[in-house]
């Protein structure tokens, strides 16, 4: 019976001691040189980057609009302005006779706005930084 113990013991001590042996290897970590090497390597591919004094790292840019009512128009419609992919950037209950106009900011990647009064729907570029929506 001691020898079918000492067995079994032997026999999980082994199994044990593999396991051990494929975790150790498995952690085992890169030499300081092959890291120096891409740090090296890393370096050399941005050292040609340059940026201008006048570029700007913002990743949105303010916009005016402005809304030119038109006296036929008196009723009252939802005024939105989406950008391309569908998002809302603004949104208001407006009078179709009154003037009105804001400020905001939008996305620095939006090259064009989509401006709807009630039925009526009109792109503009942003690249002025000034929408006009004119009903008249």
């Amino acid at each position: 019976m001691n020898n079918k113990y000492f067995s079994g013991i032997m026999k999980k001590s082994t199994l044990f001691t593999c396991l051990l042996l494929v975790v150790i290897g498995a952690c085992k970590k890169e030499s300081l040189s092959s890291s120096s090497d891409n740090t090296t390597n890393t370096d050399t591919k941005f050292a040609n980057i340059a940026v201008t004094n006048n570029f700007s790292w913002s990743n949105d840019r303010n916009l005016t609009f402005n809304f030119d009512g038109a006296p036929e128009s008196a009723y009252p419609a939802i005024l939105k302005v989406s950008g391309s992919d569908g998002s809302i950037i603004y949104q208001k209950l407006q009078k179709g006779d009154e003037d009105f106009s804001t400020s905001f900011k939008v996305p620095a990647n939006y090259e064009t706005l989509d401006v709807q009064f009630g039925a009526t729907k009109k792109t503009f570029s942003v690249k002025s930084g000034i929408i006009t929506m004119n009903l008249n």
